[in-house]
């Protein structure tokens, strides 16, 4: 028997308060009172990735020492090559009935995410965007193509940080179609991760214009 989806976290966004917040609801609500210091661990990946493995399979495989569960929370994954996601991917697929895990997303890349995502619990913890923004977005989402662009231009026009906007539209609406991916069909959930994987090279990677990409990638996923 594998271990339950429901006991494996993925906890992405920006907003480390309310990861905090919810770390600390998970530990009340399945470490024994009084285990708290026993029951719970944080395991940081390191420059040395046998000693990380090695340290998170021994906490995998310890009991509590209370009479429920343990919690561990696994953080700084960004320097985590393949070969390390591949084994831990690894472990967390095993039966580990006795643990809940708490998988911090901070510092991996979207394609990383997006493949641990498919046996996890995801919780998205994101600062919540500007209204202008989040209008764009429920625009983008209700596939309202001219008001989405309308909307688009009016934001970048009006910036007073058109860098931090253009990345926050962007963020928004990965993050949006990250939660939506769960009724979502293979095939349009592959095709709308490769317009905003498409999007997001063509802005950090190729010098395009990002006001240019974001209007294609509109396009794109008001047509889905």
């Amino acid at each position: 028997m594998k271990n339950s989806k429901e006991d494996i976290y993925l906890l992405t966004g920006d907003n480390h308060a309310l990861k905090k917040d919810f770390t600390e609801k998970v530990k009340g609500e399945f470490i024994s009172p009084g285990f708290e210091q026993l029951d719970f661990e944080s395991i940081y990946f390191s420059d040395d990735p046998s000693a990380f493995l090695s340290r998170l399979k021994q906490a995998l495989d310890l009991y509590p020492v209370g009479q429920r569960k343990r919690v561990v929370l696994i953080k700084q994954l960004s320097g985590a090559g393949k070969e390390v996601l591949d084994s831990l991917k690894g472990f967390l697929e095993k039966d580990l009935t006795s643990v809940v895990v708490l998988l911090d997303a901070e510092g991996l890349k979207d394609t990383q995410i997006d493949k641990l995502s498919g046996f996890m619990q995801v919780k998205e913890f994101t600062s919540p965007p500007p209204p202008e923004i989040k209008d764009l977005l429920n625009a983008v989402k209700n596939k309202k193509l001219s008001t989405s662009l309308k909307l688009l231009h009016s934001i970048l026009e009006t910036s007073t940080s058109q860098t931090r906007d253009e990345l926050l539209i962007l963020g928004g609406l990965i993050g949006q179609n990250r939660w939506q991916a769960r009724y979502l069909s293979g095939q349009d959930m592959n095709d709308r991760f490769r317009a905003l994987a498409r999007a997001d090279q063509m802005i950090k990677q190729e010098g395009i214009k990002p006001k240019l990409a974001l209007e294609l990638l509109i396009f794109k996923m008001c047509g889905f």
